[in-house]
């Protein structure tokens, strides 16, 4: 085993592919999960809504129609009663008239203002609905596997970097350490404590981190002298 982490020069980068594909693979497991759970009760609640349809920049079905859903401190409404709302009493949410579509964040406090008369005429219904958000879980799992894989090989690529400038600039003086030496164990280092800290839902910290670098390089220097 001391000789594997010693000599092996592609050992850090291979563990840094296997832990980010075990990771990706299991988030994007626990995300389907979740959209799974809720994907019925997006569907109920667009029940509320729809159908909808739009002829010539404004909505013709539902008519007359005033439709609310409060999602927290969140608003949803469909007002086809009018073609204008009054801004001015507005709570964080989205509002559509007739012909318009009204968006406001309490947080900025501003208003905006779309309106319907470049959107094409259609008809939107619940099966439409459902059969779009069929088609969006089916792109979950290979998405975030693809985007969280190569995500964590980039942090975990900057993250050691940046250790490791540290860690050989003082092993360099101290033992005329390899830098590839250095490196190697770093990342192997980071990748057991970043699994750790996963499993245990716990955060080290830099510190830390750092520290165990230091006597995990120093104990990997030792072993070095030692075969020499």
């Amino acid at each position: 085993m001391e000789q594997i982490i010693l000599r092996q020069k592609w050992l850090g980068f291979m563990a840094a592919v296997l832990l980010s594909l075990f990771l990706a693979v299991r988030t994007a497991s626990q995300l389907s999960d979740v959209y799974v759970a809720i994907e019925p009760s997006i569907g109920h609640e667009a029940e509320y809504f729809l159908p909808i349809t739009i002829e010539n920049g404004k909505i013709v079905s539902p008519r007359d129609a005033f439709i609310e859903r409060v999602y927290g401190k969140y608003r949803l409404v469909l007002n086809t009663k009018v073609d204008d709302l009054d801004v001015s009493n507005l709570s964080s949410g989205i509002y559509v008239t007739r012909n318009k579509l009204y968006s406001y964040d309490d947080t900025k406090g501003e208003v905006k203002i779309q309106s319907l008369e470049k959107i094409p005429n259609a008809s939107l219904t619940i099966g439409d609905v459902k059969e779009f958000l069929s088609k969006v879980g089916g792109y979950i799992k290979p998405v975030t596997i693809i985007s969280v894989f190569f995500g964590l090989l980039i942090w975990i690529g900057i993250a050691v970097s940046l250790y490791t400038l540290v860690t050989h600039w003082l092993f360099k003086r101290l033992y005329k350490a390899d830098y590839a030496l250095t490196l190697r164990v770093n990342t192997l280092i980071y990748l057991v404590l970043s699994l750790f800290e996963f499993v245990a839902g716990a955060h080290l910290g830099i510190i830390v981190t750092l520290l165990i670098m230091l006597a995990g390089n120093y104990v990997a220097n030792l072993l070095l002298k030692t075969e020499e």
